[in-house]
């Protein structure tokens, strides 16, 4: 559980609720804002990240005896998001930050940093045993566009949404439309559907400023 604290400069705090036993509160960041935990399976199971925007940091908790370290340097951290298990580089973070992208390993380690001008807002993730397994996309709340990140290789390519794309879902495995990206468009009151490997899609009309997008898995 993440708890922000009360006011700009006051750390926040995981709760870490174990199957028996007591739960621990650890103290983390100022004004934590995002939260991923690495999947099984991969290089850091059990880790969890907490991005920190009221001082730019991304604190690491050590599953084995919930020590903390902390990583400095960040201007704006705001989304954060763990590769699931099964994919090409499972377990690498993806951490929103301002107008930049920071992809890190297991062990926060900087892979690449990727510069955003459309101020990015969302991440998601196409998961196992979907088409282009392990790509992860970009929202953005300026533009009409969605980056798309190729898992492994860290390439970058652009895909054609509705204007200001702010949040998005991929279609998991075992689903009719596995690995389909779906954008919440907030000004054209769309929604794009975007089969994988392609640079667009269809626009289906919904609600004005749709702000919220979920998929309902196969039972």
């Amino acid at each position: 559980m993440l708890s922000q604290g009360n006011g700009e400069l006051e750390r926040g705090s995981v709760t870490v609720i174990p199957p028996t036993g007591q739960p621990q509160q650890i103290t983390t960041a100022v004004n934590p804002i995002a939260m991923a935990i690495a999947p099984p399976g991969t290089p850091a199971a059990g880790t969890i990240y907490v991005a920190g925007s009221g001082d730019g940091t991304l604190t690491i908790i050590d599953p084995a005896d919930n020590s903390t370290s902390q990583l400095t340097g960040f201007t704006q951290p705001s989304v954060l998001l763990a590769a699931p298990t099964g994919t090409p580089a499972a377990g690498t973070l993806y951490l929103v930050d301002g107008a930049a992208i920071r992809i890190l390993d297991a062990h926060g380690r900087p892979i690449r940093t990727i510069t955003d001008d459309h101020s990015p807002t969302d991440l998601a993730v196409a998961s196992a045993g979907t088409p282009l397994a392990g790509t992860v996309y970009v929202g953005h709340a300026a533009g009409a566009d969605v980056t798309a990140i190729t898992a492994g290789t860290f390439t970058v390519s652009s895909i054609r949404a509705g204007t200001r794309p702010s949040q998005l879902a991929v279609a998991p495995a075992g689903t009719p439309t596995a690995g389909t990206l779906y954008t919440a468009n907030f000004v054209d009151n769309t929604i794009s559907v975007i089969p994988p490997g392609h640079t667009t899609g269809d626009t289906i009309p919904v609600a004005d400023h749709p702000s919220t997008i979920q998929i309902v898995p196969t039972a």
